[in-house]
């Protein structure tokens, strides 16, 4: 485990985060440009630029991967150490707190108490943060916290444009690029993220398009009392 103190736990912690946000939008960008190219270009092309296509997309997919190794090191940094938030609400606040900058709208309705590991959570957070400053219209997050008898259902809703539900089924696949056109918004790491949060934490994502044209992320987790 990272961080024998807090001081160290913090510098890993924030350098981890940092590289993930720093190299994770470029990565996207050249990995679907390089594909974009294929699609258009591929048949067209010389023996040698096609060699030098492949070797791009190749080299591109193993950094996404190392990209994945780094995200699940921030949450190992993170786990090492004990955590005295309790509220969900606060946990979600404190993980979109990378993007409080950017957002120029945050919003979080209802709380639970803590339910399951707070540092799957909190990136969950983060993740869904920044898919809202990175593709949605307008910088803006509002997240709606409910309870049930079995389970907690966090409702996490920008502005969109949103996903279908085809374009989500890959999108949460790792890796998995949309093929004939680039990328549409939300398709990277984040939400495949999430997506292993979810599954990590036994419950399920889901997405919805709002009538208004607003994206929501559904994750559902267990409902589990303390002790």
């Amino acid at each position: 485990m990272i961080a024998p103190d807090d001081a160290r736990a913090d510098l890993y912690l924030n350098y981890l985060r940092a590289i993930g946000h720093d190299v994770g939008a470029p990565l996207r960008h050249i990995r679907g440009f390089a594909d974009l190219l294929d699609d258009e270009l591929g048949r067209e092309l010389a023996e040698e630029p096609r060699k030098l296509l492949s070797k791009v997309q190749q080299s591109a997919e193993i950094a996404e991967q190392m990209l994945y190794g780094v995200h699940e090191l921030a949450h190992l940094a993170q786990g090492a150490r004990p955590s005295m938030i309790s509220s969900l609400a606060d946990l979600f606040r404190a993980g979109c707190r990378s993007c409080e900058r950017s957002l120029t709208s945050l919003e979080i309705t209802g709380d639970a108490e803590l339910v399951s590991d707070q540092s799957l959570l909190r990136n969950a957070a983060e993740q869904l943060a920044s898919n809202a400053v990175l593709y949605a219209v307008r910088p803006e997050l509002k997240i709606d916290i409910d309870i049930n008898d079995e389970q907690v259902i966090c409702c996490f809703t920008d502005p969109g444009p949103g996903l279908t539900k085809a374009e989500m089924e890959r999108a949460i696949k790792p890796f998995q690029r949309l093929r004939r056109r680039p990328s549409p918004a939300h398709v990277g790491l984040g939400l495949t993220v999430v997506h292993q949060v979810a599954i990590g934490l036994e419950g399920a994502l889901a997405s919805r398009q709002e009538n208004d044209g607003r994206f929501s992320v559904i994750l559902k987790i267990p409902r589990r009392y303390p002790g």
